[in-house]
């Protein structure tokens, strides 16, 4: 793999801890031509260095720039080039048909779900307390940027949806009690990894990205989550959260039963028990949101392909993390 000068996690680390200037520290030209090299190995090739470099690039991008596309010049170009290389196979249809109604939207939805947990989540039911430690690690940098991604995904919905969109939201940012960011940083602690993020929220200080339990497959969630958010058409964000908030009550109860097995006390299990519960009225909601929101058939689809691509992403990360506990479980 070629010297990726522009494509440095350390480099954008730094360059986005500064306001853009008329000076940008690069050369457009060559950052383009780098990102081009990179995101064909990454993205069409499929090469596992390059895709970890890729993906961390993305990653620390969004976390160090707002979850927003950077202004920086030469980043900028390095951005856009692998956002759309990720972005192609993201936005494939894996419906077969181009329009769906509401009903047969909720049925493709609630299969889609269905099939992913039975796919993916019997690793949690095997993880001892260093795959405990190994899941959390990789679920907080999976998760990361939640509420601003819920934000960009507001801005670009119609007024039908953006109610159902704000309520939730507002749940998220605290409105019915603790920010929900402040429970999941409680949450990890129950674990046993220490809360130490640095001020992108990236864990140990930004020492994530070279953190051989944070997995490339935990950054890619991250990743389809924010350039679904960022796109003009809302759907297929629409389709990626609801998904997360559809499936979450099955995660909650496999890892609650893993933490008393495991001895935690009860008061530490709180945001394990309470998303097992809020989430399945969340799904609900969401549903019924779209619903209101009277959209188009063809909104319908694409919503489900926005969910089935994301579940997608996710039992990668289920893959990744099955194939590293097998010594570590009981």
């Amino acid at each position: 793999m070629i010297r990726y000068r522009h494509c440095d996690v350390a480099r954008i680390r730094r360059q986005l801890r500064e306001p853009p200037t008329d000076r940008d520290p690069g050369d457009v030209e060559t950052a383009s031509r780098e990102s081009l090299v990179l995101a064909h190995e990454a993205f069409t090739l499929g090469d596992g260095d390059a895709r970890a470099l890729a993906e961390r690039v993305l990653y620390a991008t969004h976390a160090y720039h707002c979850f927003a596309a950077p202004m920086q010049t030469t980043l900028a170009v390095v951005w856009a080039n692998l956002s759309r290389a990720k972005l192609r196979p993201l936005l494939v249809d894996r419906v077969g048909r181009p329009t769906l109604t509401y009903d047969e939207m909720c049925r493709h939805l609630e299969a889609a779900v269905e099939e992913a947990d039975r796919r993916d989540h019997g690793v949690l039911e095997r993880l001892d307390d260093q795959g405990l430690v190994l899941y959390a690690k990789n679920w907080w940098t999976s998760t990361h940027g939640f509420e601003e991604e819920l934000i960009s995904t507001l801005q670009r919905s119609s007024h039908a949806v953006r109610q159902m969109l704000f309520d939730n939201l507002s749940d998220e940012l605290g409105g019915d009690g603790k920010p929900h960011i402040e429970l999941r940083a409680a949450a990890l602690r129950g674990f046993g990894v220490d809360y130490q993020p640095d001020d992108a929220g990236v864990l140990d200080h930004g020492g994530a990205f070279d953190d051989p339990d944070v997995l490339t497959e935990a950054f890619s969630v991250a990743n389809v989550r924010t350039l679904y958010s960022l796109l003009p058409d809302p759907a297929w964000s629409l389709g990626s959260f609801y998904t997360i908030e559809a499936f979450f009550p099955a995660v909650c109860r496999r890892i609650l039963a893993a933490l008393r097995r495991r001895g935690t006390a009860e008061d530490d299990l709180y945001y394990w028990a309470l998303h097992g519960e809020v989430d399945v009225e969340h799904s609900a909601e969401w549903l019924e949101g779209i619903k209101q929101a009277e959209f188009g058939d063809d909104v319908h689809a694409r919503i489900v392909n926005g969910a089935i691509n994301h579940l997608l992403a996710r039992s990668e990360l289920f893959t990744a993390l099955s194939q590293r506990v097998p010594s570590r479980v009981a």
